[in-house]
């Protein structure tokens, strides 16, 4: 019978050599023939900034206690 720990340092060494294998044999994308993104119209990121910003005034009245409570 086979020790447990020599089976796991077995293992371990295909494991590593097997991502050793598929890291050196794919092939790379090509970064130049990436389409590259269309531009977004003015109108667009006006829209996106009043949907996703943040309000420049902040309601302060009837806000939680900021003392611990034990």
């Amino acid at each position: 019978m086979v020790k447990p720990s020599v089976l796991m340092i077995v293992i371990g060494v295909c494991a590593a050599a097997a991502v050793g294998l598929w890291l050196s044999l794919r092939t790379p994308t090509p970064a130049a023939t990436d389409p590259t993104p269309a531009g977004r119209s003015s109108d667009d990121r006006k829209r996106a900034k009043d949907f996703f910003g943040t309000p420049q005034k902040y309601d302060m009245t009837n806000g939680q206690e900021m003392r611990p409570r034990w």
